[in-house]
């Protein structure tokens, strides 16, 4: 199977699972994990975009445009996939949407448990870390 990324529609099993492996780390109760993404896929103004492999959501991101920025929200990658190129592929690809939309910036929202590895990612990535985030011109 090759990697691939898509915007999540709707709800299933795997989804779920997939989804509470992914934020264990960052939410460590199952119930509002579900919930979250429940109300992101219900919020007509975001969107849940993933990564996919071998039929499995190895990292998520939410997003939402505001004017002319597309601001991604819960960015993160599965830790047993990280350092393959995963998170730079899901870059890649907001990127591309981000282009679609006619946006001219990317913004990830800081999280309450940024470490040093997402920081020195999104560096390596062109990120500039600003008070409220990080953010990419585009």
């Amino acid at each position: 199977m090759r990697l691939s990324a898509f915007t999540v529609s709707e709800s299933n099993a795997q989804l779920l699972i997939d989804m509470t492996k992914l934020y264990l780390p960052y939410c460590d109760d199952e119930k509002e994990i579900e919930a979250t993404f429940h109300n992101i896929l219900n919020d007509k103004d975001q969107q849940l975009f993933v990564a996919s492999f071998n039929e499995r959501h190895i990292a998520a991101v939410c997003i939402k445009q505001i004017n002319q920025q597309l601001n991604l929200a819960n960015f993160t990658v599965r830790d047993i996939t990280q350092k393959r190129g995963i998170g730079k592929f899901l870059l890649t690809e907001c990127k591309k949407i981000a282009a679609e939309k006619n946006c001219n910036q990317l913004i990830i929202e800081c999280q309450s448990a940024v470490h040093e590895s997402l920081d020195l990612f999104l560096i390596a990535q062109g990120f500039i870390i600003t008070e409220d985030g990080y953010k990419l011109a585009i």
